[in-house]
């Protein structure tokens, strides 16, 4: 999702990667030739109304994305190389979601899951799935409000998982979760802007969650259904209140789409949703130790 065509009127569009262009409003009529027989023709005209406008949105490089990827795939070389030498996956002793640890006081355990994997499928499906996911939110989200969100979305996943579960879990699920979460409010809230293509969006995302739940239920599966909704709903509540609100401008003669979210409310949106999770995970430590 990087550049928008729209027909009509800048209100609705197709996202489909088009080139930049100078829109056509902007561009100088070319002066009429003067056939054969001497009478000028007139000029042509196309109505405002039907012109075609190229709208290009502001994006960044999804460099954190790459990042989170490599270190990812560094902390499973790290567990295999601990299982080589130790015959212990030292890695995941020290950074899986393990309840009883955390009732101790070790709370990073709360996060660092992410980082870790059961398995090479488990990591190839994390990792294919941060990429396609991870390069779109990004991008148009920025950096700073990707890691925001990557790691509430973690927090989020892991409290719920440690609240209701009490089965050792790790994976990055939990903040792609959250990723998919903020997608879909992200689609929600510029639906004008997507035009019709954004129930196609959102009904391919309902898709995706129904078929991980159903998948989640099934006997015997290892799918932690309360990580992911967690990091689901950490992730969509935070964009709620901070994903972008894209609108129309004009920039260097070009139209663009652009938001304007004040980074204070981003923050507050942050904190807020990290005090609510925090407050789950208060009380659940409490009926951990029978208080």
């Amino acid at each position: 999702m990087t550049d928008m065509n729209t027909q009509n009127s800048p209100d609705s569009s197709d996202w489909q990667g088009l080139p930049e262009q100078e829109s056509p409003i902007n561009k100088p009529e070319m002066p009429s030739q003067t056939p054969p027989n001497g009478i000028p023709e007139q000029p042509t005209s196309v109505p405002a109304e039907q012109q075609t406008v190229f709208i290009t949105p502001q994006t960044v490089s999804p460099i954190l994305s790459y990042l989170i990827m490599g270190l990812t795939i560094l902390f499973f070389i790290g567990q295999q190389l601990s299982s080589y030498l130790f015959d212990a996956d030292l890695i995941l002793v020290f950074f899986a979601k393990v309840n009883p640890a955390i009732v101790s006081g070790e709370l990073w355990r709360l996060v660092t899951p992410v980082l870790v994997h059961g398995g090479i499928i488990h990591i190839g499906l994390n990792m294919y799935a941060l990429y396609i996911l991870g390069r779109d939110v990004e991008s148009l989200f920025g950096h700073g409000r990707f890691v925001l969100l990557y790691l509430l979305s973690a927090f989020g996943g892991n409290v719920l998982s440690f609240a209701f579960s009490e089965a050792i879990s790790v994976g990055a699920s939990t903040a792609i979760f959250g990723l998919i979460g903020a997608q879909a409010v992200f689609i929600g809230k510029n639906r004008k802007i997507f035009g019709n293509r954004a129930r196609q969006m959102l009904f391919r995302i309902g898709m995706i969650l129904l078929l991980n739940f159903a998948i989640s239920v099934v006997p015997g599966s290892s799918i932690d259904m309360w990580g992911h909704l967690g990091g689901l709903l950490a992730g969509a509540v935070f964009s709620i209140l901070a994903a972008p609100k894209l609108e129309i401008a004009r920039k260097d003669g070009r139209l663009i789409l652009a938001e304007k979210t004040a980074k204070t409310v981003i923050f507050l949106a942050f904190l807020m949703v990290l005090l609510a999770f925090g407050v789950i995970l208060f009380f659940a430590i409490r009926k951990a130790k029978g208080l």
